[in-house]
């Protein structure tokens, strides 16, 4: 279950113990997993080695057997919306359209955005601070690519408007894009993870990375578009191309190690409550987000984890570092942030309860604002 409760981005992940010494909760407690090969929990920091998220290639074809749904001048939206569910349960299953998926995909595998253009992903590192960096970029003609193949099939001989000659190529290029869809939690744009990795090590994991896409599929759910390039003097190819995407509202982003399963860093939503025991999360109010600068981090992520009371109103109290991020100052920010959100508590037999929780703030370069911008003081 995820929620927001900020205006601006942050990035702070709720792992809720969220236990009730001496009571107990009458409500599921469990996180839902999301879809994978094995399946894990979105508040995972290791995952299975080699895990498998979905076979996209597969679910595309089986998308699109069928022609999607088109709305009629008859229909409201929210007709058309549940027909466009129900089409969708009926090609996949009703579990896999309401349930959070993962796409698993090595970075060394991303094609470029388009032929010959930019790439998709970009891994560096820097001996001196031994800091990794990972970029990932979209297209909004693909989103992400995940596969492109380019087969030759003849060649003629043109002429331009000069006369002068040139041989053609005819090629058939067939595309695979993970489209993502408005309405996740995490817009994938142009997302940079930076983490920390002896240089001993750089060398392998550098080999090792895979990017997890976790979010949960969107109608239609599959796309097939047909294009064409003409050839032209300075790229004498005529293209046939075949990009076939599927539909997913991206909801986490994650750097893994797939060799040791270990995940390197998150791009998250704003504010993730991931346990079901706190059913219903924020209730609202002034719950704000840690305000700090780039310039107040190292060049790799911190994480500050929090342990707290919900008190049977919502309220917090009796909060407290659990793990520092070794920097005092962004510790109590992390502290001052939690005590102004407010929280539907846990209920036994119907009656609001106190209860424990634990909460990580993830501090990234990704969420500090511009250190010359209006941040610049730490408050």
């Amino acid at each position: 279950m995820k929620i927001q409760c900020m205006t601006k981005s942050s990035a702070v992940v709720l792992t809720l113990a969220f236990t009730l010494p001496s009571i107990s909760v009458a409500q599921d407690s469990t996180s839902n997993p999301v879809a994978a090969t094995p399946s894990f929990l979105p508040t995972d920091a290791v995952i299975r080695p080699n895990t498998k998220g979905l076979d996209v290639e597969s679910l595309i074809t089986t998308a699109l057997r069928k022609a999607p749904p088109v709305k009629s001048e008859y229909e409201t939206n929210t007709d058309f919306e549940e027909k466009t569910r129900k089409f969708g349960e009926a090609i996949f299953s009703r579990q896999m359209v309401n349930s959070t998926v993962a796409v698993i995909h090595p970075v060394s595998s991303f094609p470029p955005l388009w032929r010959g253009g930019n790439k998709t992903t970009e891994v560096t590192y820097s001996a001196e601070t031994e800091v990794m960096s990972v970029r990932l970029k979209s297209w909004s003609m693909c989103g992400i690519p995940l596969k492109r193949t380019v087969t030759p099939k003849r060649s003629y001989t043109a002429t331009n408007n000069f006369g002068k000659k040139v041989e053609v190529t005819v090629a058939d290029e067939a595309e695979t894009c993970l489209e993502l869809a408005e309405g996740g939690d995490v817009k994938v744009d142009d997302l940079t993870f930076s983490f920390s990795i002896p240089r001993k090590e750089a060398s392998t994991v550098g080999k090792s990375l895979s990017l997890v896409i976790i979010g949960r599929l969107s109608p239609p759910y599959a796309k097939r578009d047909a294009s064409g390039e003409s050839p032209t003097m300075t790229s004498p190819v005529e293209i046939h191309k075949l990009t076939r995407s599927l539909v997913l509202k991206p909801d986490d982003v994650w750097v893994v190690n797939t060799v040791t399963g270990h995940v390197l860093a998150k791009e998250k939503g704003f504010f993730m409550n991931s346990e079901a025991s706190l059913a219903g999360g924020l209730k609202g109010g002034a719950c704000d987000y840690p305000h700090y600068s780039k310039r107040e981090l190292p060049n790799f992520n911190l994480v500050a984890e929090l342990e707290f009371v919900i008190n049977p109103d919502g309220s917090v109290q009796n909060r407290s570092i659990k793990k520092s991020t070794g920097f005092e100052h962004l510790d109590n920010k992390a502290l001052k942030s939690i005590g102004k959100c407010r929280f539907k508590p846990a209920r036994r037999d119907g009656t609001p309860v106190e209860g424990l929780a634990t909460v990580k703030f993830n501090f990234s370069q990704n969420y500090a604002s511009d250190p010359y911008g209006d941040f610049l003081t730490p408050k």
